[in-house]
C-alpha cells in the first residue's frame, strides 16, 4: 500500500481527523525514506482503540525525538 492509498482508506470514515505536517520538517528528520514518504501525506490523529500519537501534546507539530527531549529539559 502506498501513502496515498493509506490516506484514502483511512479517510473513508468522515469522523477521522487527519494531520498534515510541513514537508520540510519531515525532510530534516533522520527517519528512513519510506517513513518520510508516509509522513509527508500526513498522519491520523489517533487509531482506535486507545492509541494516540501525542499530537495534541505538541501543538500538532511534527517533532523529532531529539526535539521532544529538548522540550523536556
Amino acid at each position: 500500500m502506498n501513502p496515498t492509498e493509506f490516506k484514502t482508506i483511512w479517510m473513508s470514515n468522515d469522523s477521522e481527523r487527519w494531520v498534515e505536517f510541513p514537508i520540510d520538517q519531515v525532510e530534516k528528520s533522520n527517519l528512513n525514506e519510506k517513513t518520510k514518504e508516509f509522513l509527508k501525506i500526513g498522519f491520523p490523529e489517533d487509531a482506535a482503540p486507545f492509541l494516540g500519537f501525542g499530537l495534541r501534546s505538541y501543538d500538532w507539530e511534527f517533532n523529532t525525538s531529539k526535539a521532544i527531549m529538548n522540550m523536556m529539559i
